[in-house]
């Protein structure tokens, strides 16, 4: 990073990268590059930012749309929404 003189850094959202984020996190801190990220999960690894879903609220909202169908609700009523907070 630091031959290459590297500014900023932006992770994808993949399995592989999600495995080491803290390894990303550490090396980006380390080298002082700016750094976001597509999962809140690498903020609470040490990483600067994340822009993207959280995974925990996600899961949450999906067990209400599967209460909603069950007690009988039509799927068509239960539409898809944003994520109801970004984190910094």
């Amino acid at each position: 990073m630091r031959r290459e003189r590297v500014q900023g850094l932006i992770t994808l959202a993949d399995p592989f990268m999600n495995f080491h984020r803290k390894r990303i996190a550490d090396l980006a801190a380390t080298h002082r590059v700016a750094a976001i990220y597509g999962f809140a999960e690498y903020v609470d690894a040490g990483g600067l930012m994340s822009y993207g879903p959280s995974f925990p609220d996600l899961f949450r909202r999906s067990a209400s749309y599967k209460d909603r169908i069950l007690k009988g609700a039509s799927r068509a009523i239960c539409r898809q929404r944003s994520p109801r907070s970004l984190r910094w």
